[in-house]
């Protein structure tokens, strides 16, 4: 009821309230289940979706919608994935559709991580600082987004920008480079190269061969189960590292 009357005429203000208007004049859109995720509310989101399903007539979804709603929410996760509370509302849609959210959870970690490593660099003024930050954000999302996109392409470079993070996070820690503990914090690095099936991470072996630890080398190695080929090419790159460096002090 619209209690608001033109004091000249007597009759109502126009309101959204008639029907008539709204049919005229009003935008009427409807909330899909993306507005939702951005919103941070999964469990809307999903009512949202499976409502549009069922108003489509359907039984049940095809595995190519479904494919085609998790790389959506996966590409809305990686612009986002500085918003806890957006990111993680993607996880929580994901898995509510029965779906693996694996790879979505990865990149996630992965991003924040190598935002972490990338904010830390820069010692300029709070406002320069935070001009940055943002900087920061966006490329991150631009480039996980076109890791969605182009796997194959880009996850090689991301995995060296993970390298980096990792180490420099072990060191924020004060944590030895061949410790069982920095042996934990490669996890990440090496999840994603199996999830990507590029060849792993061997950061923490070298680490290893370089201070003699091979009873660290074996134990990884073999708890990762790395190729045979690669341990011997990491064996024998760090062999001729020392090899060269031992006879250029002897030469010096």
């Amino acid at each position: 009821m619209n209690l608001i009357v033109n004091e000249v005429s007597g009759n109502d203000m126009p309101s959204f309230s008639k029907q008539q208007l709204v049919k005229k004049y009003g935008n009427e859109e409807k909330l899909q289940y993306v507005y939702y995720l951005r919103q941070g509310r999964p469990s809307f989101a999903f009512v949202s979706y499976i409502a549009d399903i069922i108003q489509t007539g359907l039984t049940n979804v095809s595995r190519k919608r479904l494919d085609a709603t998790l790389t959506r929410t996966h590409l809305i996760a990686m612009k986002y994935f500085h918003q806890i509370t957006v990111s993680s509302s993607c996880v929580a849609f994901i898995e509510m559709l029965g779906l693996d959210s694996v790879l979505i959870r990865t990149h996630i970690q992965a991003s924040r991580l190598i935002l972490n490593f990338r904010n830390s660099k820069y010692a300029g003024s709070i406002e320069e600082r935070k001009l940055q930050e943002k900087k920061n954000e966006k490329d991150i999302g631009q480039m996980m987004i076109s890791l969605v996109r182009r796997q194959k392409k880009f996850a090689e470079a991301v995995l060296k920008y993970v390298e980096e993070a990792t180490t420099w996070s072990m060191q924020r820690q004060y944590m030895k480079s061949n410790s069982y503990d920095a042996g934990k914090m490669w996890y990440l690095a090496l999840l994603f190269c199996q999830l990507h099936n590029i060849k792993p991470s061997t950061v923490y072996l070298r680490e290893c061969a370089k201070m003699d630890d091979w009873i660290g080398f074996i134990t990884f190695s073999q708890t990762h189960q790395y190729p045979k080929e690669q341990l011997l090419e990491v064996v024998q790159s760090v062999l001729q590292q020392s090899t060269f460096e031992g006879t250029h002090e002897l030469c010096h």
